[in-house]
């Protein structure tokens, strides 16, 4: 299952670049949920070009899917970014063993989307004013979302447990229809009487 999962997996061209098409996202999305699935077998590899991708994101040529498959708003960069940055931080919660190179990898990441995004605005243009706009920004924001994603653990090992509870409600309930009791709901019956 590995081989074959990993086999579809992109793989990176003579200048470090990969292409990431929705085939190729689908594939580097899975073979991290297989390594989590797995309980982490083949770490070495796995982890390896997880981090490899991670580090060579922000040079990414994106394919985006064709508009009549594409039914979101969101940029295809966007929505990966988000998706991968949120597993990496799940390999943390179940590896905490793995948190600080898994962490070093993502703020290096966002360090880069980030200078970037200041470059240009500083008029130092590093990419073109579409790729920034259609890729660089959105994979930013997906990388940003994704950390608000991420449990407290790994974050606040050092604080205590009130402020963990108020930065993070343990408990969300997501029930649309309120509990109301029956004699309110209940239409009441019209008698017909004659008058």
């Amino acid at each position: 299952q590995f081989n074959k999962l990993f086999s579809n997996c992109p793989v990176e061209n003579s200048s470090g670049v990969f292409e990431l098409n929705l085939k190729s996202q689908e594939a580097i999305l899975s073979i991290g949920v297989y390594f989590i699935d797995s309980n982490f077998q083949y770490e070495e590899i796995i982890l390896k070009y997880l981090l490899r991708i991670s580090k060579s994101l922000p040079k990414a040529v994106w394919v985006d899917p064709p508009k009549w498959l594409d039914k979101d708003k969101i940029p295809t960069s966007e929505k990966f970014a988000f998706q991968f940055n949120s597993l990496l931080s799940q390999i943390i919660i179940h590896r905490p063993d793995l948190k600080d190179i898994i962490l070093s990898s993502q703020v290096e990441t966002l360090t880069v989307l980030s200078n970037i995004i200041k470059s240009s605005i500083d008029g130092k243009t590093i990419c073109t004013p579409m790729i920034l706009c259609k890729y660089i920004v959105p994979m930013f924001l997906g990388y940003c979302r994704s950390i608000g994603r991420t449990t407290p653990q790994l974050f606040l090992d050092n604080y205590d447990e009130k402020l963990k509870d108020n930065l993070f409600t343990r408990k969300f309930d997501c029930n649309l229809y309120p509990k109301v009791p029956k004699t309110e709901t209940s239409v009441p019956a019209i008698e017909n009487k004659p008058q």
